[in-house]
């Protein structure tokens, strides 16, 4: 077991919250100028690779079915690979996971609407997402199978056979203006998997795990990566990418892409997912105290990344990673575009009969911050937190309802109200429970919820019938097991002063509490102590999420109530330190309806010290005349010279001459004359510096 201990310093909450504000300013982004594929200056002494991730089915700016009126949409993508295709030297196309669930398009697809489309658009490959679980373990085969792409990952392991799911790295080459260079990519899954989703997914009907992450032993989940980083470079790769779903915070302590990149050697880009972070390209010191770009998109294809590798003049290699955050009217015009917004188009005909009127509201209802884009429902309380959690305690008639804030994945914008708009709020379709509980385990969960705080945790708990506060001074001491389970509380609660209603929380009474069967069943986000409460409504009588949810807009006459237009709600949660009470800031646009889901469009570049070898050679001449021997090459556009041997045996363990010549067209001198066969090969070589980088030897020449 391993305990959270996350330092927090003792400074006063106004100005902890200051911090924490910035932060994910800087991790998610305020507005900026836009960024399109031309201001990148592509060109073909590049490999481009496009990436994405979470997409949860963004797949077009079509807000009623994909969640987001922000998207590029997959056809946005297309056009972006095939400008890339023109003007690079090549383009691959990536997937870091939660591609397949999150909008009505996957969900009442089960995830394979979504597929299709990425089918179409021509990914290469692919990681799974802890949301591509959700389906089942059956359904998740049938993404791997069903995909065009390739799924990658280290550490994807059957437990009773010892061995990977998936293929765990892969090494592509290219041709960039003659000179051939070979990309590692390797794929790593977060082993948050378990508690981010049913943990009855990985096990046998005995209750025992045979699917793993490698995350109980964090040498091991290190060790994975290091080694498929190893075995590529054995096998002549240049340059190692990637591609994870871990997130860079509010992660389980060891497992984020920021830990991992620290305790390995040799990754070059980490392309990163989970976290929904807007990274347009940070750097993480590795191992050795070198420089490794870590970058994420964000979510939903507000944006698209574009990591540019460039074969130098003295042979390097450098990158850089940018984020696209729009499509021209130009590329709108391409055929590629055209192509795939119509097929998008079609898909999303299907689920037309959703779109039927619940309500409408003069205001909009937010998880995330109207003015800076930060999601922000999975850490502090706000009014779509507060109307939802209401909705659940009402239609169950329930003392208490939580709801957590990775459970809530889009805002409800002010305006008409439909079923379609609800199910993108609530994409996963999960059934509410009511089950009877004790005071001290309404207690526990509040406190496995805001242990991460002040970074973002999925757990995170909104409320309805029940306040309470979290003491910012008091150090987290939750015990979790090695799959992220929560154990039990082994210090003092940072969560206090608890009220149901207006009465202080008992630990030993009992209350009804109204929640998603998610953290009855499958202990979603580590939620052990729920497991074997009794449940009060019967399988037939329970509701859907989204059916609470429209029952209850109903029952306010089709229109949100006034008392919910805050966006930070009405005070159910409260940060405090050292006895004082402080308010989250609120935005000054409280009432706006659009979110501004804007990167930073800050260019992250680091020239690599990699050395690349150059091409094989290939001999095109050979003649002996006397003593000398007459070769002529196939000359390489990167090669500073070339390196030839001379021998009488085929195996060349005997060398009777070896010598180094600058020019594709040379002669060798033996010492005597010869009526023997003899055998040639030569391999050419780039210096850097004092340092000569060898290519392969050519195929051996017999000269007779």
């Amino acid at each position: 077991m391993h305990k959270y201990s996350k330092k927090l310093f003792s400074i006063s909450m106004s100005f902890l919250l200051i911090i924490s504000l910035l932060s994910s300013t800087m991790i998610y982004g305020a507005e900026s100028d836009t960024t399109t594929f031309s201001d990148l200056n592509v060109n073909n002494n590049q490999i481009v690779v496009l990436y994405t991730n979470d997409i949860h089915g963004g797949v077009s700016n079509h807000s009623q079915y994909s969640g987001s009126s922000k998207s590029l949409g997959f056809a946005g993508l297309a056009a972006l690979k095939e400008e890339a295709a023109k003007s690079a030297a090549d383009v691959t196309l990536v997937d870091m996971g939660d591609a397949l669930q999150g909008s009505v398009i996957c969900s009442q697809s089960d995830g394979l609407d979504c597929l299709d489309i990425m089918n179409h658009v021509g990914y290469d490959y692919q990681v799974l997402g802890n949301h591509e679980f959700d389906y089942g373990i059956s359904q998740t085969k049938t993404f791997m199978e069903y995909s065009t792409a390739k799924y990658l990952a280290v550490n994807y392991i059957d437990l009773k056979e010892n061995k990977n799911i998936s293929q765990p790295y892969d090494i592509k080459t290219y041709n960039v203006n003659g000179q051939e260079i070979k990309i590692g990519y390797v794929g790593i899954l977060t082993p948050e998997n378990i508690t981010k989703g049913s943990v009855s997914t990985y096990q046998d009907e005995d209750g025992n795990y045979i699917y793993g992450f490698c995350g109980t032993d964090l040498n091991e989940f290190y060790g994975k990566m290091q080694e498929a980083v190893n075995k590529m470079k054995s096998k002549g790769a240049d340059y190692i990418v990637a591609l994870g779903h871990l997130g860079d915070e509010g992660i389980t302590d060891g497992w984020s892409s920021r830990e991992l990149i620290a305790n390995t050697t040799g990754i070059d880009v980490f392309l990163d997912g989970h976290a929904h972070s807007f990274l347009s390209g940070d750097t993480v010191k590795n191992k050795e105290g070198k420089n490794v770009i870590l970058s994420s998109t964000g979510t939903k294809l507000v944006n698209i990344g574009v990591l540019q590798i460039t074969l130098n003049k003295d042979g390097s290699l450098s990158s850089k990673t940018n984020l696209v955050n729009q499509i021209t009217d130009e590329e709108k015009e391409l055929s590629s575009y055209k192509t795939i917004d119509s097929y998008v188009t079609g898909i999303e005909s299907k689920y037309s009969n959703l779109v039927r009127k619940v309500g409408e509201s003069d205001f909009g209802l937010y998880s995330y911050n109207p003015d800076t884009g930060n999601r922000i429902i999975r850490s502090q309380e706000t009014n779509l937190g507060d109307f939802i959690t209401d909705a659940f305690r009402v239609g169950m008639d329930a003392d208490v309802a939580f709801s957590n804030g990775g459970n809530i994945r889009a805002d409800l914008a002010s305006g008409e109200l439909t079923y379609l708009d609800i199910l993108n709020v609530l994409p996963w379709s999960d059934y509410v429970v009511k089950l009877e509980v004790t005071g001290k385990q309404l207690l526990d969960c509040l406190e496995m919820g805001a242990h991460l705080w002040p970074e973002q945790c999925g757990g995170f708990i909104q409320t309805s019938g029940l306040t309470y506060d979290i003491n910012t001074d008091i150090k987290p001491s939750v015990t979790i097991d090695e799959n992220g389970q929560f154990v039990s509380v082994d210090g003092e609660y940072r969560v206090k002063n608890v009220k149901v209603g207006t009465e202080p929380l008992d630990l030993n009474k009992t209350y009804t509490l109204a929640i998603d069967d998610c953290y009855y069943h499958d202990t979603n986000d580590g939620m052990t102590m729920f497991l074997n409460c009794k449940a009060l409504v019967d399988v037939d009588a329970q509701k859907v999420d989204a059916d609470l949810v429209s029952d209850y807009i109903s029952s306010k006459g089709g229109t949100i109530p006034e008392e919910y237009r805050n966006i930070n709600g009405q005070e159910r949660i409260h940060f405090i330190n050292n006895s004082t009470t402080v308010k989250p800031e609120t935005p000054t646009s409280e009432n706006s309806t659009t979110v501004k889901e804007q990167p930073s469009t800050k260019v992250s570049q680091i020239t690599t010290t990699r050395k690349i070898a150059p091409n094989k050679v290939v001999i095109k001449k050979a003649r002996k005349t006397g003593k000398k021997i007459d070769l002529k090459l196939k000359a390489l556009k990167r090669a500073s010279g070339y390196h030839a041997q001379i021998s009488y045996k085929r195996n060349f363990k005997k060398i009777v001459k070896s010598k180094f010549y600058k020019k594709a067209k040379f002669k060798m001198t033996l010492s005597k004359k010869t009526k023997k066969k003899v055998y040639v090969r030569v391999r050419a070589y780039i210096s850097y510096g004092k340092v000569k980088k060898f290519g392969k030897w050519s195929k051996i020449k017999v000269v007779k």
